[in-house]
């Protein structure tokens, strides 16, 4: 896989860190895989358009330092016997913590896997290995959430005069406007807007309210560029 470069050609992307391989994709089967990350990133993968989803919005959140899909942990059933599960995604928080996240769509938290997951999930704490665990489920997938998450990635990479045009604009900007107007001062139409979706990807500008990025939705200056 390669990675887009403004007038740079392509290049490649680090490969994925799985533990395991991806099961393939069949007529009723999705898999995914996407770029994680500043720079030439690295390839995450997903076995399931939820799976997907959910990993866009993980990657997004501004929590998130790193990502990981399918990480393995060993644990014990009741009668002591060792078997190994593998979480979806590991996400490693800013802050330090290491969340396990288990991805299934709600028709499936039944038979086996509800009578197992919370032994893992238990295990897993105990561990010391991982902070946290916890399920997503598709009645959890929101909507506003993933529209970003989506645009975030799609203008990840990065257009130097643009993103210079940008900056020199969000500088001086004060209290909360509208991206559009932010937009307009750069006179770049929409490659202004790619830039300033990027300041919004690197946390220097932020959202107002929970919306989707659009030209009329309200920003503020969250740090100095």
């Amino acid at each position: 896989m390669t990675h887009p470069q403004e007038n740079y050609g392509q290049r490649p992307v680090q490969p994925s860190h799985s533990k395991r391989n991806l099961s393939g994709a069949s007529r009723n089967h999705l898999t995914g895989l996407f770029v994680f990350g500043d720079g030439d990133g690295r390839v995450v993968g997903s076995e399931s358009h939820l799976e997907f989803n959910f990993a866009l919005c993980l990657a997004a959140h501004p929590d998130t330092a790193d990502l990981h899909e399918q990480v393995p942990f060993e644990w014990r059933d009741l009668e002591g016997k060792a078997h190994k599960h593998y979480f979806d995604f590991v996400v490693s928080c800013v802050g330090g913590k290491r969340v396990a996240y288990t991805v299934k769509p709600v028709v499936g938290l039944k038979g086996t896997f509800a009578e197992t997951m919370p032994h893992i999930a238990q295990q897993a704490r105990e561990s010391g290995h991982f902070s946290d665990v916890r399920l997503l489920t598709d009645a959890d997938l929101d909507q506003v959430s993933l529209f970003n998450a989506k645009l975030l990635h799609a203008c990840r990479a990065a257009q130097p005069e643009h993103d210079l045009a940008a900056l020199r604009v969000v500088q001086n900007m004060t209290g909360v406007t509208t991206l559009g107007a932010l937009v307009a001062e750069t006179g770049l139409q929409g490659n202004g807007f790619r830039a300033m979706v990027r300041l919004l990807r690197s946390g220097h500008l932020k959202l107002r309210d929970h919306e989707h990025i659009s030209y009329e939705a309200a920003i503020y200056k969250a740090k100095q560029p």
